[in-house]
């Protein structure tokens, strides 16, 4: 079990990804345990977005969207978020196992960690800034919006 003291954790914004017509922002997200871990490289992001982004096209679906890889104490995740219909995000939540593989967390009901939460509403407040600003989905907002990312501390 998860100690309940709270201790702030780095997060970095580590670009984008384009996956088929996915556009995916990328954060990685560490305890200070895993604090020196390396950061997994491009490729291997890829094929874990490759892997764990929802193949069917969901209505409404933007193909924009976020993810976080987060080194924590207990294990490493990676949450892939996605916009859809305008104000709504897809959301899939996976473990990763020894071998680099995903395990889908839909059992256990989880969502995000209060780390993971804190980049989510980053991202919300964002969004909400950069593309919800205009009837349609504009390239120019959206450009906006995958551009810019937060590093900091949650």
């Amino acid at each position: 079990m998860n100690p309940l003291n709270y201790q702030k954790r780095a997060v970095s914004f580590l670009g984008t990804q384009a996956i088929g017509q996915a556009q995916i922002k990328m954060y990685y997200l560490t305890s200070e345990k895993q604090a020196a871990a390396p950061v997994p490289d491009a490729e291997l992001q890829r094929q874990w977005l490759t892997q764990g982004l929802d193949e069917a096209d969901f209505p409404g679906e933007h193909h924009i969207g976020f993810a976080i890889i987060h080194a924590a104490d207990d294990g490493h995740y990676l949450l892939i978020s996605t916009w859809c219909d305008a104000n709504m995000l897809r959301h899939r939540v996976f473990t990763l196992d020894n071998e680099n593989r995903l395990q889908p967390l839909d059992s256990t009901k989880i969502i995000a960690c209060v780390w993971e939460l804190a980049v989510m509403f980053y991202e919300r407040s964002y969004w909400i800034a950069q593309v919800m600003t205009t009837e349609k989905l504009e390239d120019a907002n959206v450009q906006r919006y995958l551009q810019q990312g937060y590093s900091g501390w949650v």
